[in-house]
């Protein structure tokens, strides 16, 4: 009949909008910090088109909206935190497979809330309904789970624990007092921290000397759990607690110490950042007053499985301990300088007091009173003669340790190490030095920084080689402003190189002071290996010449047109090797 009016269904079936939406995070992870940015992509896949189209978000927890990382057009309620409500109007979308893509970006917490694994975000969308029901409302909402990984190089706590005692020792019926500092140095706070420390053997916990709140079981006895409950731990957070025990009186038999090791840990389910610093361990030694006090003191000898060739240096490495329970007075070293060798005072450790520093002398080191448990080394070097017989094969040396009192065991005071000599053709090549001065004039009392610079063209590696610098009147050297290599006697100051590879450079700088000095400053470098048969000794030395007043600096070795400059440099080269096959090898020095 007239006026009649056929109604269109919408809804499942009828005629509408179909909206749907989906979410992604291109399978990101993130850690705290990190900016995590999804893609949100929308469809109308209905057959009439939609009106008033809103995307909302829900910022998710452990995380704030991005905008700067978003599309433009979001706007969030009440703000960019957590839970806030974040819309983007699209307003009309057309039916029949009308789409577009937004991007939804947020900053994941640094540090992170405790237990939070992962970031999970929700969008849904919708219009104004003047089109008629959703065909499908179950695609009108997705979501994205963006991990969060923990474990090293990742997201959550690191719990650490330290323990100290203060460095005391401890006797019968002592209380030992544990100062037991713990940290979160992770990304991420921690819940549920607990600390775990088990009664050491020889002690009973002592409840009285200890912070509140630790609670043993099954008893205060060794072997007994404790633990004190932090709780919360934020990211950067930290405290400390006290644990202490009375050690047994008397202290069991054999017992030399008290091992006490700590543990923290918490309930986040989150794998710490660092499992190594989860555990700490403090040893307090005892001192047992009803056990007599033994004095032992042990000396070893390591020239670390070197051989040397006739020429070369040898470096012994002695490591002495007081293995007893009572001080050891006034303990002294002493060396003995080998056959076919002289003392090398340059690369041993300062304080050798020798007779002289050929072979045979006798040298000692004073190292003083030793506590019980001291340990410590000290270096002897000896320059193997060039000429050492054919028949001579090893280089042997003793060393002796002894207190100022007996010495319960007697057997560990000496030690004996042999190191072979290496024989072999002469290796060819070429060694050079050059050398400059960071000034050209000075004043005295001026400091100068030479610079020497070595460089080795040749076949086969070297071993031993020796760097060498010969200081002028009235200058000393400052090892303190100096390469840490250099030793200096008398003068002269050293660098023995143990190996030189073919092709191989190097550079040491020697600073020097001349309060003493006065007049032109002529300083002279020298390199050489007595194993090496040289192809150009004309490079093996160099010299600098810094005036007082008239700048002038000469590198000697560039100079070969010059009278006064090979003159000086021959005299220099021609004086040290006399002096060093006067002695049997290079000088030594300090």
């Amino acid at each position: 009949s007239a006026g009649d009016q056929t109604p269109i269904p919408s809804g499942p079936g009828g005629t509408a909008p179909d909206l749907a939406i989906s979410k992604d995070d291109g399978g990101a992870t993130a850690r705290a910090g990190d900016v995590v940015s999804y893609t949100v992509s929308y469809s109308n896949l209905g057959n009439q088109d939609a009106t008033g189209v809103v995307i909302t978000d829900v910022v998710p927890a452990g995380a704030t909206f991005d905008a700067a990382a978003s599309s433009p057009g979001w706007t969030c309620a009440p703000d960019a935190g957590p839970g806030s409500t974040c819309t983007l109007t699209i307003a009309s979308l057309a039916g029949g497979g009308g789409n577009g893509t937004a991007t939804f970006a947020v900053r994941v917490d640094d540090p992170l809330a405790a237990g939070v694994g992962e970031i999970a975000n929700t969008a849904t969308i919708a219009d104004d309904g003047q089109s008629g029901g959703d065909l499908d409302p179950s695609n009108n909402s997705a979501g994205d789970q963006t991990p969060i990984p923990s474990g090293p190089g990742g997201t959550a706590p690191d719990l650490a624990i330290s323990k100290d005692d203060g460095g005391v020792s401890a006797r019968a019926g002592d209380v030992v007092s544990y100062t037991v500092s713990y940290s979160n140095l992770g990304n991420q706070d921690a819940t549920g921290v607990v600390i775990t420390d088990v009664v050491p053997a020889g002690t009973t916990f002592d409840a009285a000397s200890s912070s509140p709140e630790w609670s043993c079981v099954p008893a205060v006895t060794p072997g007994s759990t404790c633990t004190t409950t932090v709780l919360n731990l934020a990211a950067g957070g930290s405290g400390s607690a006290t644990f202490a025990v009375r050690v047994d009186d008397p202290i069991p038999s054999g017992q030399t110490s008290v091992v006490n090791t700590a543990t923290i840990s918490d309930s986040g389910g989150r794998a710490d950042l660092d499992p190594a610093n989860n555990s700490a361990t403090d040893v307090t030694p005892l001192i047992d007053d009803h056990m007599p006090e033994t004095l032992d003191v042990s000396l070893t000898k390591d020239d670390a499985g070197i051989t040397v060739a006739p020429g070369g240096a040898a470096i012994y490495t002695l490591t002495y301990a007081n293995l007893g329970s009572a001080p050891a007075p006034d303990v002294l070293l002493t060396e003995t300088v080998p056959a076919h060798t002289r003392f090398l005072a340059a690369i041993s450790t300062p304080g050798w007091l020798c007779a002289g520093d050929g072979p045979g002398s006798l040298c000692s080191l004073t190292l003083g009173d030793l506590a019980p448990g001291a340990t410590g080394t000290a270096t002897f070097t000896v320059e193997l003669d060039a000429d050492v017989p054919d028949n001579v094969t090893h280089v042997n040396n003793q060393a002796r340790i002894d207190p100022d009192a007996a010495d319960d065991d007697p057997s560990n005071n000496q030690a004996t190490d042999s190191t072979p000599i290496r024989r072999a053709p002469p290796a060819t090549g070429d060694l050079a030095v050059i050398k400059t001065a960071d000034r050209e004039t000075y004043q005295p009392g001026d400091a100068i920084t030479y610079a020497i610079e070595w460089s080795y063209h040749g076949p086969t590696p070297l071993t031993d080689v020796i760097v060498s610098d010969v200081l002028p009147p009235g200058v000393e050297p400052d090892l303190a402003a100096s390469d840490p290599r250099w030793g200096c006697l008398d003068g002269t100051c050293v660098i023995v190189l143990p190996t030189l590879d073919p092709g191989a450079t190097g550079r040491a700088e020697l600073t020097v002071t001349t309060a003493g000095a006065h007049g032109d400053l002529l300083n002279s470098a020298l390199i050489e290996d007595l194993d090496l048969d040289e192809t150009d000794a004309a490079n093996n030395a160099a010299a600098v010449l810094t005036t007082q007043g008239d700048p002038d600096v000469v590198d000697v070795p560039t100079l070969n047109h010059v009278g006064l400059g090979v003159l000086l440099l021959g005299l220099l080269v021609f004086a040290l090797r006399r002096l060093r096959h006067a002695h049997g090898g290079p000088p030594a020095t300090h």
